[in-house]
């Protein structure tokens, strides 16, 4: 990636601080500050949404965007775009949770969504299946198995959120962003 011939040619989020944090603290400080200063030299363009990135490489208005979600290149490639994917190490992943308000006007109803988006006949087959996001449930058919990958790196909260200000001021100073 820090090639330079991808001067320009790629695209990073400027809202991805908790990725780079977690790599911060995966590869220590020391090695990932260097290793992003370097690739800041090669002037990425910054571009809000994985989306918005992804259709950017499929339309080939850039080459390549590190940090996508593997389902979403698949996803246009699948629908005849001239991209490919690669699995840069480690693979990140971000949680999602569902969460249940203390005081929610409808308990029950918010209940059974949850269940819902947990069940192996519902929200995991539906995102599995519809759009390639990898499930967490075994046993489910995946729309994109080569996706799958022994180990990921987790970016978690209760990790990255208490160094996210610190994360931030370094990403947006690194990236120039807000500059």
């Amino acid at each position: 990636l820090l090639d330079p011939k991808w001067k320009g040619r790629f695209s990073l989020d400027p809202a991805d601080q908790d990725l780079f944090g977690a790599l911060l603290l995966y590869w220590g400080k020391e090695k990932a500050l260097q290793y992003f200063k370097s690739l800041a030299k090669l002037e990425p363009r910054m571009v809000t949404g994985h989306t918005q990135q992804a259709n950017l490489v499929g339309s080939g208005e850039i080459q390549m965007a590190p940090w996508l979600y593997g389902y979403r290149p698949l996803q246009l490639k699948d629908e005849g775009a001239p991209v490919e994917v690669l699995l840069f190490e480690p693979v990140l992943t971000n949680p999602a949770y569902l969460l249940l308000a203390k005081n929610s006007p409808h308990p029950h109803a918010a209940a059974l969504l949850i269940d819902w988006a947990l069940s192996p006949e519902g929200g995991m087959k539906f995102f599995a299946e519809k759009f390639g996001r990898t499930p967490t449930r075994s046993g489910l058919k995946e729309r994109f198995p080569r996706l799958r990958v022994e180990k990921y790196l987790v970016v978690k909260p209760e990790v990255v959120g208490p160094n996210f200000k610190e994360f931030t001021k370094l990403y947006n100073e690194i990236f120039a962003i807000g500059k």
